[in-house]
């Protein structure tokens, strides 16, 4: 960040600052759940010595809600939770001059680099059983930041084209759909898409469209949104909320939330419902 004459180089502080909340936002969720085991004297190591599988389950029967063990080999989302993981609930207080919400014991690792307030939750992928129906606060936020597969873990798809995406069939939302549509689902890549649509009860039920975004900007977050209370702040409902809103200083983000431009559509099929 110097340059020759040793003057720090003042366009490349962003940069900087937007990587080392990266690291935070990968790194202190896993120091915290370590240190929780220390103190609870409990170890990492499964009963065999070894860490605890991140990808695959026991069969077990199939979770309506969403995907299902595929008979070859049962697959957990990288997005999903796990039983032994939990979402944190810590005390909520208004910051000085009514300027939003804060943690009453908030760290660094809290906020991104654009200063919003993170769901907090603990890290045991692979530990207990995957619960298909909720989605991990800091794994689908790194899916969306790093553009990864919300199934292995791994890059999306992504060529000329743009960047591959498997969304529920929404084609009569408007007219061009999806262009332009808002997205908390991470994309995909070309080998877990025909296992996802495969698998996927809400994509068997309801359709599917396959697209490529040539343009997916970082938009927003989804999560809680607050007002100033009598004494703590009050919730209001869960929302959208962009960056530039005044509301997201009132926001509890649980999802890092693209906007898909530019489209291309690949592939678009009915559900069971509709037929």
């Amino acid at each position: 960040m110097a340059d020759f004459d040793g003057v720090v180089s003042l366009h490349l502080l962003p940069e900087a600052v937007e990587k080392f909340h990266e690291v935070l936002a990968e790194a202190l969720p896993e120091v915290r759940e370590t240190a929780e085991r220390v103190f609870r004297n409990a170890s990492p190591m499964g009963e065999s010595g070894t860490m605890p599988a991140t990808r695959t389950a026991e069969p077990s029967p199939a979770d309506s809600t969403g995907v299902e063990e595929d008979r070859a080999k049962p697959v957990v989302p990288y997005i999903a939770m796990w039983s032994e993981e939990a979402v944190r609930e810590p005390q909520l207080v208004e910051r000085r001059g009514g300027a939003g919400i804060a943690y009453a014991d908030e760290i660094l690792g809290d906020r991104d680099s654009r200063g919003v307030l993170w769901d907090r939750a603990t890290v045991a992928s692979g530990r207990g059983k995957p619960q298909f129906a909720k989605i991990h606060v800091h794994r689908q936020r790194r899916a969306m930041r790093k553009l990864l597969c919300q199934v292995c873990g791994r890059p999306a798809h992504g060529d000329d084209r743009g960047v591959l995406w498997l969304l529920r069939n929404r084609t009569g939302d408007w007219r061009g759909w999806p262009e332009g549509m808002l997205v908390s689902e991470p994309p995909v890549c070309e080998s877990c898409l025909a296992l996802a649509t495969r698998v996927c009860p809400a994509l068997r039920d309801e359709g599917h469209l396959v697209a490529q975004a040539a343009s997916c900007p970082v938009h927003g977050v989804e999560g809680f949104r607050y007002r100033a209370g009598a004494g703590r702040p009050v919730p209001v409902e869960n929302e959208l909320v962009s960056f530039i809103a005044p509301a997201i200083r009132w926001t509890l983000a649980s999802k890092l939330v693209r906007q898909l431009h530019n489209c291309t559509v690949l592939e678009v099929r009915e559900g069971a419902a509709a037929t």
